[in-house]
């Protein structure tokens, strides 16, 4: 028999939804998944990747472990080889905690989005997960038309001083 495992992911840009160039929700969401014992670190990991976009190999989690109400409790940074079992999570699991790392496996700076460095303008890759409305910079050639920091409408009483006066 399984148990719900509750992973806490921050908000951020990588998680924000948007839509015609301006963001329609920015919050910290808390997913829950059904899983085994048997389960592996790397198959969260997965389910993660299925409903957020960013890559297994990309996540960093860490488990809130505490044995009792008493205890104060520890941090444990999972490894992928691991199964829930081999950290007692239905026993003692609170809560995972998720960190997208921003570099590979060889230690080098992953750029997940659109950049401009001394050859120009690069855009992001095309397995990106972030919005491409998100990219704040209104002078790259793929921007948005809909200006984000635009209002979406002004009041004004013109028309109005122009009617009686």
């Amino acid at each position: 028999r399984g148990f719900e495992l509750v992973v806490d992911v921050p908000a951020s840009r990588d998680t924000s939804v948007w839509e015609a160039g301006r963001m329609q929700s920015y919050f910290d969401r808390q997913l829950i998944f059904d899983v085994q014992e048997n389960t592996t670190v790397e198959e969260v990991k997965v389910l993660i990747e299925r409903k957020l976009g960013i890559p297994a190999a990309r996540q960093k989690l860490t488990a809130f472990l505490r044995e009792s109400l008493g205890d104060a409790g520890q941090y444990i940074p999972l490894q992928n080889e691991k199964s829930m079992a081999d950290y007692k999570m239905k026993q003692h699991c609170v809560s995972i905690k998720f960190e997208k790392s921003a570099f590979d496996a060889n230690g080098d700076y992953v750029f997940d989005d659109a950049y401009w460095d001394e050859e120009g303008y690069h855009p992001p890759p095309m397995d990106s997960w972030i919005p491409l409305d998100s990219v704040a910079d209104r002078a790259r050639p793929d921007a948005h038309k809909v200006d984000p920091v635009q209002p979406l409408s002004i009041a004004s009483d013109r028309a109005g001083r122009k009617a009686h006066g």
